[in-house]
């Protein structure tokens, strides 16, 4: 589930969001979704800004893409 990145529709705050597919399809289309925002403490709607491409996982347990010397 890759994380998303939107923004309050009342404050322009941007938060990154772990959202499923059919979510992001729906924001890409132009709809909201509504979520807490820390900056203006409610519900507010918030909107689609893009898809983060950070994945979510602890980058050292990925390989090492290193090549090996020797």
């Amino acid at each position: 589930m890759p994380t998303t990145l939107l923004t309050c529709e009342s404050c322009n705050n941007r938060q990154s969001f772990f959202l499923d597919e059919a979510t992001v399809v729906e924001l890409k289309a132009g709809q909201t979704v509504p979520k807490h925002c820390l900056r203006c403490r409610t519900t507010t709607d918030w909107v689609f800004a893009l898809v983060d491409r950070r994945t979510g996982r602890e980058r050292r347990l990925g390989s090492d893409r290193r090549e090996e010397s020797g």
